[in-house]
């Protein structure tokens, strides 16, 4: 019974790191290492999004010490909400929260 009690004590924590993150989400410009995982995932404005396995190439090529996960990930949902910096950021956020 007190496990329940808990989990459900960790959704308003959870909830409150959510609004944290996202109420600071566009606050700079693109650092240098969000520009290279942009470009990673193949977020290109002037030729559209590269095939998944372009983007594994370039990971493959380029990130020597990376695995591709995150990358193909990102591709996935970049062309899904898009490639603005708060959109790849969300990502980031939410994968943090669900770790």
């Amino acid at each position: 019974m007190a496990h329940k009690h808990l989990t459900w004590g960790m959704v308003p924590l959870l909830l409150l790191a959510v609004w944290l993150g996202l109420h600071s989400l566009n606050a700079r410009p693109l650092w240098y290492d969000e520009w290279y995982s942009l470009y990673y995932a193949g977020a290109a404005p002037q030729h559209g999004p590269v095939p998944l396995a372009t983007v594994w190439e370039r990971v493959a090529r380029d990130a020597d010490p990376q695995p591709p996960g995150y990358y193909l990930l990102l591709s996935l949902w970049g062309r899904l909400v898009g490639w603005t910096p708060f959109a790849a950021r969300v990502l980031s956020l939410l994968l943090g929260v669900l770790a």
